[in-house]
Formats: C-alpha cells, sequence, structure tokens
C-alpha cells in the first residue's frame, strides 16, 4: 500500500513531501516536477505570475476564451472581455471605456477566474480551493454553488478539496447538487 501526502505549495501546485509505502516513510521534499493533476487556489496565488502566464496562452484559443468568459458572466454580466499580458489581468465591463484590473473587482472574481480556468484543463484531477467564501457577496455563493455542482456533475473525474468558515457555501453546494453523493462535509 501506498499513500502520498500532498502539502507543501509550490507556485499553485501542492507538491508531495511525503509517501508512505508498507510502514515507511520516505521525504520527498525537493522534487523538481510538481504534480500536473493537482492546483491550490487561494488568496496568495491571485499574485502568482505563473497563472497570469498559463491564462495567457489558455485563451490564445478562442474557445477556451469564450468559456471562460461565459463562466466570469454567471457572476458579473457586466463583463465583456479579459485580457491578459503574462502579468496583467485586465476586465473590459459594459459602459466603461478602459480596462479594469480584475483584482478591482474583488477577491471572489479572481477566485471564479481562477476557476474557470482550470477547471477547463484537462489533466486538472485535483483541486484544493482556500477559503472558497473569500470575497464572495451572499448572492454570489448562490451562484458559485451552482457553478460547482454543475461542473462535478460534468467532470466526474475531478476531485474538489474545499475550506471555508461559512456554514451558508456548504448548505448551498449540498442544496444544488443533483447526485446526493457529491459533497462530504467534515
Amino acid at each position: 500500500v501506498e499513500y502520498n501526502f500532498a502539502m507543501l505549495n509550490r507556485g499553485g501546485f501542492f507538491e508531495p513531501v511525503m509517501n508512505i509505502q508498507n510502514g515507511s516513510q520516505q521525504n520527498k521534499v525537493g522534487l523538481s516536477t510538481p504534480p500536473q493533476d493537482i492546483y491550490y487556489i487561494s488568496s496568495r496565488t491571485r499574485t502568482d505570475m505563473d497563472f497570469a502566464n498559463e491564462l495567457r496562452e489558455q485563451i490564445k484559443s478562442r474557445n477556451e476564451k469564450k468559456k471562460i468568459l461565459e463562466e466570469l458572466q454567471l457572476f458579473d454580466s457586466k463583463i465583456e472581455d479579459i485580457i491578459v499580458d503574462g502579468i496583467n489581468i485586465e476586465v473590459y465591463l459594459k459602459g466603461v471605456d478602459k480596462p479594469l484590473p480584475i483584482q478591482a473587482l474583488g477577491a471572489g472574481s479572481f477566485t471564479v477566474l481562477e476557476m474557470a480556468s482550470i477547471f477547463g484543463r484537462e489533466k486538472i484531477k485535483n483541486i484544493f480551493i482556500d477559503e472558497i467564501e473569500d470575497g464572495l457577496h451572499i448572492q454570489s455563493m448562490e451562484i458559485i454553488a451552482k457553478y460547482l455542482s454543475k461542473t462535478m456533475e460534468q467532470k466526474p473525474d475531478l476531485q474538489l478539496f474545499i475550506t471555508t468558515h461559512s456554514t451558508e457555501i456548504i448548505k448551498l453546494i449540498t442544496k444544488h447538487q443533483t447526485d446526493k453523493n457529491i459533497v462530504s462535509a467534515y
């Protein structure tokens, strides 16, 4: 029996730091390549340049950009376009002439952008979202709960690990799931 524990955050990815095999522990700190199927979303990843670079590459595909915009528009219908230069992430809003940094829309908008981007990546199978309620208005929590439930139904091989201090978001996610075996709360 082998268990890998993913605990060390390396630029948005968890790196396995411990491998237990038949009762003996082997330290794995210092691996050169992080697992490609795990992604970590938190307030710290909002300043991660790797995400801006990855997003820039991702939205070069019109279909990917369209999907991400549609998912962002679920949360803010005023968003018309997204521009990423590898460092800055900016959005155009209806009625506003100049682009605004995504951070100007609040922490919740950036979390939604990260989720929309990461959910679209086929190689990602495990996503850790730290304090999902951070920066979200209560009305946005309802939208996010529906979005997460829909995503989990469409991607049955995807696992989400979500931490929260909000019993409201747990209730909403549980309310909107159609398969009652999807969500476990601890």
